[in-house]
């Protein structure tokens, strides 16, 4: 009875540290998308260099429709 005891609570333990390794990875396994106000303050620092002169789209994890061009596009169009 001692050893299934402890199997069981070996068992118990492992489903508890999966659960809460999950729950932290879930942004990652499902992804996230970036706040909106972060969004705009990363546009207006990178209009504000002239040296940068366009930006490379970012592909999702998940599958979506693709635009006809994925090569880069001047900052103005990628908004």
């Amino acid at each position: 009875m001692g050893r299934a005891m402890g199997a069981f609570r070996s068992g118990l333990a492992l489903a508890f540290v999966a659960v809460m390794l999950a729950r932290e990875a879930k942004g990652l396994l499902i992804g996230e998308s970036a706040d909106p106000a972060l969004i705009e303050q990363m546009w207006r620092a990178i209009e504000r260099r002239p040296e940068i002169m366009a930006v490379n789209p970012v592909k999702p994890s998940t599958p979506r429709p693709t635009p006809s061009s994925s090569r880069s596009a001047p900052i103005s169009r990628m908004r």
